[in-house]
């Protein structure tokens, strides 16, 4: 294993803030980052880090929510209609 094999998530400030709930979870591995919110279950931001360690990752405050924005849409197929999943 390498320097930069590890995985992890977490809330970027604390689950619960001044009495509201976060929405937005940062998940975070040595090569790739993403941004889930949890209310959607949609990816909002996703890609490569450029930070080479743990360190230089966690010292910038922003280095997950800075990546590209991404977006997924869930939807099913009922008798050939496609209904898409709404918030």
């Amino acid at each position: 294993m390498g320097p930069l094999d590890y995985g992890f998530t977490y809330w970027p400030d604390k689950f619960r803030v001044s009495g509201k709930y976060q929405s937005t979870r940062f998940f975070s591995t040595g090569y790739y980052g993403f941004t889930l919110d949890v209310l959607k279950m949609s990816i909002k931001n996703l890609g490569m880090l450029q930070e080479k360690s743990i360190d230089q990752q966690m010292a910038s405050d922003n280095y997950i929510s800075n990546l590209a924005a991404a977006s997924v849409t869930y939807g099913i197929k009922i008798n050939g209609g496609d209904m898409i999943a709404a918030n």
